[in-house]
């Protein structure tokens, strides 16, 4: 936390923009702090308010995580027993994230002066709960540099409601394309190809679809391994496979072996956000002509369909 401030102090703090499943992350960070909460006996539940393909957004993924998290841990340290309830709704064209406990609650005159640094509630919180008094004001700080506001409602011995906001940016709406892609490449790029596209999280092939939507291609979707091999024995009109690595059934690995035995010559670009060292070369090993990280930038993507579908 000192580190943090002291990076936000020196104006040394960055945004570092992806594609992030709200819906995945909240559910994510249940799972991360249901034993804590259930140690004191308290409720942990949330709620979403978009479907997974409207729920993908770009934002910092690193700082919201954070943010979430000091709020609901700090629910947490501040609840004796009872339920806290967190989650999202989008609000024009912000997204407002509601974290609620009937914890102690927090005196009105100290409303804003939990986000100043090194302050709790009153003199004596430290002592008993712990804690450096930083996490809100890195909240609040965070909050700020994704282009959003924090506060706060709270009535002693009945609990405290923090809200706050960022920017709704649809991954699925973004316009990705960026005035540095390389032209020739999608100038490249002949209409009317069929693409097969192994991916068994559907946000994701929503999003790996919005990408191509500039191109018109014909885009078959294959839910697991066996179904992806499947379709390329039945159809050969299929150019390119845009594939998994992980997925039930048998793997993007196992898949792309099967393929390579029935199309030798078919370009398949292996697709995963796995990160133990080697994935990639064990991917160009098992056939994959190429691979590409997730999450995935549009513009590397179009470098690899213009160079391999001329």
């Amino acid at each position: 936390d000192i580190v943090n401030i002291a990076t936000l102090e020196a104006g040394q703090e960055k945004v570092s923009e992806s594609v992030v499943n709200l819906n995945e992350m909240l559910h994510l960070i249940y799972y991360q702090l249901i034993a804590k909460a259930s140690e004191k006996n308290i409720q942990l539940a949330y709620s979403t308010a978009l479907k997974d393909a409207d729920a993908l957004v770009i934002t910092d993924e690193t700082k919201l995580t954070q943010i979430l998290s000091n709020l609901i841990n700090n629910a947490i340290k501040f609840t004796d027993k009872g339920n806290i309830k967190y989650g999202y709704v989008k609000d024009g064209d912000f997204l407002k994230f509601t974290i609620e406990d009937n914890g102690i609650g927090i005196p009105e005159d100290m409303h804003e002066a939990v986000f100043e640094r090194f302050r709790q509630a009153t003199n004596n919180l430290a002592g008993n709960f712990g804690g450096t008094g930083l996490g809100l004001s890195i909240s609040k700080s965070y909050v700020e540099l994704l282009g959003g506001k924090i506060w706060l409602e709270s009535e002693l011995n009945k609990g405290t409601v923090f809200y706050f906001t960022i920017p709704y940016k649809s991954a699925t709406h973004a316009v990705y394309h960026n005035e540095e892609t390389n032209d020739s490449a999608m100038n490249n790029i002949p209409s009317g190809v069929t693409i097969l596209i192994a991916e068994d999280e559907i946000f994701n092939f929503r999003l790996l679809e919005a990408m191509l939507s500039p191109f018109e291609f014909q885009i078959l979707h294959a839910v697991d391994g066996t179904e992806a091999v499947q379709m390329c024995r039945e159809n050969d009109a299929i150019a390119l496979v845009l594939m998994d690595l992980k997925m039930p059934g048998i793997s993007g690995f196992e898949a792309t072996r099967q393929i390579r035995r029935i199309k030798p010559g078919l370009t398949i670009i292996a697709q995963s956000a796995l990160t133990l060292q080697g994935d990639k070369e064990s991917a160009l090993t098992a056939g994959c002509n190429d691979y590409i990280a997730k999450p995935i930038n549009q513009d590397v993507l179009i470098s690899l369909l213009g160079k391999y579908l001329k």
